[in-house]
């Protein structure tokens, strides 16, 4: 069986270059998790000492739909 070279199958994530190259740098699930979880207690502790926020509402994605 010959494997494919085009196409899903070879597809690599977008590199964002930003003038000088950054290493490859691989984060744990639950440092994400953590991160995002101090995160948002900092939001939440800022909006409730009265610090001022703006909510902006998220982009709803288009759904794509199969056609019969």
């Amino acid at each position: 069986m010959k494997p494919q070279r085009d196409g899903w199958s070879t597809a690599q994530a977008p590199r964002l270059v930003a003038g000088h190259q950054l290493p490859d740098e691989s984060v744990a699930p639950s440092k994400r998790q953590r991160e995002a979880d101090a995160l948002r207690e900092a939001v939440e502790a800022h909006i409730a000492n009265g610090g001022q926020h703006e909510v902006i509402a998220s982009p709803v994605a288009p759904r794509f739909r199969r056609r019969e």
